[in-house]
């Protein structure tokens, strides 16, 4: 059988959906025949109340602001000291541009993970542990004595950003 003529004898049921032909103003205007529509569209966000204080909203706006321009900062400034870095570690170019992508790799290896368990676990304690494996990447970094050291401070920086 083909299958409009499948379609004509029954084998397959048919399912029609009343679609409205006009809309006004995004809600959808029946004509005729077409069944009563409700006269507002779904909004997802109505009855969403933020129970934060409007304080403790710019609080943490200001806190995210300060993070942003901490790890912009902390991107930024690995390659002026690529020179330092080769002299005190005794190492090529090769190695130390993977410092800058090991971050990157890191990030975006955690970044589903981490998205996942931020679904699970309260978001501001998912940011306070993400910021806890930053400022342990960093201080590693800090005080790293070898190339080792610091790449595994790089990693430790990503795993914080994802």
């Amino acid at each position: 059988q083909t299958p409009l003529a499948a379609e004509a004898s029954g084998a397959f049921p048919r399912v029609c959906y009343a679609m409205p032909a006009a809309t006004k103003d995004g809600v959808a205007v029946p004509s005729d025949g077409d069944q009563k529509l409700p006269e507002k569209q779904f909004d997802p966000d109505e009855g969403y109340v933020d129970a934060r204080s409007r304080q403790k909203q710019w609080i943490e706006f200001v806190l995210m602001c300060l993070c942003n321009i901490a790890w912009t900062i902390d991107s930024s400034l690995l390659p002026m000291f690529f020179t330092e870095f080769q002299a005190e570690f005794h190492v090529s170019q090769a190695p130390l541009s993977m410092l800058s992508t090991a971050k990157g790799w890191a990030a975006a290896l955690f970044a589903f993970p981490c998205g996942f368990m931020g679904e699970l676990l309260p978001r501001p304690r998912m940011v306070g542990m993400g910021m806890v494996f930053w400022a342990c990447g960093l201080a590693i970094c800090a005080t790293a004595n070898s190339f080792e050291m610091l790449f595994t401070g790089r990693v430790l920086n990503g795993v914080g950003l994802g």
